[in-house]
């Protein structure tokens, strides 16, 4: 017959934030002993974060976080396996938690965590949330960037991060700017930053179109210099029409202000996962505020 006490397994649930069963099973094991219970249950989370470690998890947030002057920022993505875990208290915390400890070291030591290759509170407190929630849970990806002008960011429920550097006249500017971004899905903020293969497939394709419907020869390089014009103005972010004035680019709402450059995380882009369309919900909320 166990004699551990109630005030034992609670002080060792502060201690390792792990269910009240597994605290007890742990304390009978160790005698009562809270050190050795809270080492087992360590060693514990550790080898079931081993375990489940191949199981894909596609669900998680994506977040930002920025400094107070606003020129040092962290971008990244949290994943587990389901959605109902993704909004546990347990996670959300940990997904802050990482995101603020992020925000205070260097890429460097980021990468070495991402790639666990150190021994860190980060770490200990994953395996810990693995073994209390019984779920793949990983730290996918993150990104740490400095600027000399000022970050600006937005979260659409989770599930979209965009952050963006540039140099405004207006907060308010940067924000919906970032709004923008997660709706219309630019490729790049300008023509001259698209990749080169991506601008030489759409020259391809444009020409090909143009020869299939029998256009002259020396028509065709007009057509098809006027479907990449198209295509820049529809994919970079300087000349696509801004979602809450389509009579204005991006370009116009700027005026004499600068976007240097911006970073878009998707939720789960990558692994498999259902499509879902969140550029919808965020068109919907664009729309909203406009009445």
């Amino acid at each position: 017959m166990s004699n551990i006490s109630v005030s034992s397994v609670k002080e060792l649930r502060q201690r390792t934030g792990l269910g009240m069963m597994d605290c007890k099973k742990a304390l009978d094991e160790t005698h009562g002993d809270l050190d050795k219970a809270e080492d087992l249950l360590r060693l514990k989370s550790g080898n079931k974060a081993s375990k489940l470690s191949n199981r894909i998890a596609a669900e998680g947030c994506v977040l930002t976080n920025i400094n107070d002057n606003c020129t040092k920022a962290v971008i990244l993505e949290i994943n587990c396996e389901t959605d109902f875990v993704a909004r546990d208290k347990s996670f959300i915390d940990f997904a802050s938690f990482t995101s603020n400890e992020f925000l205070n070291l260097d890429a460097n030591s980021i990468n070495l965590i991402l790639n666990k290759e150190t021994d860190n509170e980060i770490e200990s407190m994953r395996k810990q949330l693995v073994m209390k929630l019984g779920e793949n849970i990983s730290i996918r990806r993150a990104q740490l960037i400095e600027t000399t002008s000022k970050f600006f960011s937005y979260t659409h429920n989770g599930k979209i991060a965009v952050l963006l550097d540039a140099s405004l006249s207006d907060d308010n500017i940067g924000k919906d700017i970032c709004m923008h971004i997660a709706a219309m899905k630019p490729l790049a903020v300008s023509q001259d930053e698209l990749d080169s293969k991506v601008v030489e497939r759409e020259r391809d394709l444009a020409e090909a179109k143009a020869k299939e419907l029998g256009k002259p020869a020396e028509m065709i390089d007009k057509i098809v210099d006027g479907s990449l014009r198209k295509f820049f103005s529809e994919v970079t972010l300087l000349n696509q029409k801004f979602v809450k004035d389509d009579k204005k680019t991006i370009r116009d709402i700027i005026d004499t202000g600068k976007v240097n450059n911006f970073i878009v995380y998707n939720l789960g882009e990558g692994i498999e996962k259902k499509d879902e369309n969140f550029a919808e919900e965020v068109q919907s909320q664009i729309d909203s505020m406009k009445k």
